[in-house]
């Protein structure tokens, strides 16, 4: 793989991942049931997992906010100490942000409102079930048309697309607040709220540039899904320093290239 892609497309998820399992950490969920990662040996095949089973295994696991680690938080390329020192001319908080969220794009997808009264976690358990192992697009088109929703093939390229840059570098910002934001978890509802009290240099600095404008208006979650992969992308290069046309599509060639990382 091209250096720059790796830096670009690196799961932060598989950076908590191996972290609890390399300290021996557990978490404790709400059902009351630990879950040790260190004595999973399930996470080695998190490279062959296809990019919706890692979403659901991770989201299962009850691991979560993968931004508010403090090991990821110091990872250089998220929260160095001149991005730190920046927030700190606003604000003595400072705390990270995931930019753009999967979830609400997952509940219009798979139409989670009518459910029968199926719980969101059993639901996703039972859809993890079925989708484990297959790293074959066709065949997780068929399983989930066929018992969860009817999802065009289209949304659910878009959708595998979204998944495997949500938790990369370029979609999670040191942060001075965290402002609530509109149902779509958009970052340009956010510097509607942070452009009263941060000077303009602060989205450049962050490289906020492509988000900055009087807000976002998606026509479906198709249109979403496309466009914060393309603007995760961006940023992750602009953050690196490498932004141009030529690695940009790059990425995008590798993002489409399978399912799996």
């Amino acid at each position: 793989m091209d250096s720059i892609i790796i830096p670009v497309l690196k799961d932060y998820r598989k950076t908590v991942v191996d972290y609890a399992r390399e300290n021996g950490l557990w978490y404790l969920s709400k059902e009351k049931k630990r879950v040790y990662w260190s004595n999973e040996s399930k996470w080695d095949d998190w490279g062959n997992w296809n990019v919706l089973q890692q979403t659901l295994e991770f989201e299962l696991s009850h691991a979560r906010h993968v931004e508010s680690r403090s090991y990821v938080q110091n990872d250089g390329l998220i929260m160095n100490d001149s991005y730190k020192e920046y927030v700190r001319n606003f604000s003595e908080y400072e705390t990270a942000d995931l930019m753009n969220g999967w979830w609400y794009c997952f509940k219009t997808l798979f139409d989670l409102t009518s459910r029968n009264g199926e719980s969101p976690r059993r639901y996703e358990a039972r859809l993890l079930k079925d989708i484990k192992d297959k790293n074959d697009e066709q065949a997780l088109e068929v399983i989930i048309n066929n018992g969860y929703a009817c999802c065009e093939k289209e949304a659910l390229r878009l959708l595998f697309r979204f998944l495997k840059v949500v938790y990369t570098m370029g979609n999670i910002t040191p942060a001075a607040v965290n402002p609530r934001a509109d149902a779509w978890d958009s970052w340009e509802y956010k510097l509607l709220k942070y452009k009263d009290r941060f000077h303009k240099d602060y989205i450049q600095k962050l490289h906020f540039e492509e988000y900055e404008n009087n807000g976002a208006v998606f026509a479906n979650v198709n249109e979403y899904m496309e466009s914060r992969t393309d603007r995760i992308i961006s940023r992750g290069l602009r953050i690196l320093g490498c932004y141009n046309s030529d690695n940009k599509r790059k990425v995008l060639n590798e993002i489409e290239v399978s399912l799996t990382s």
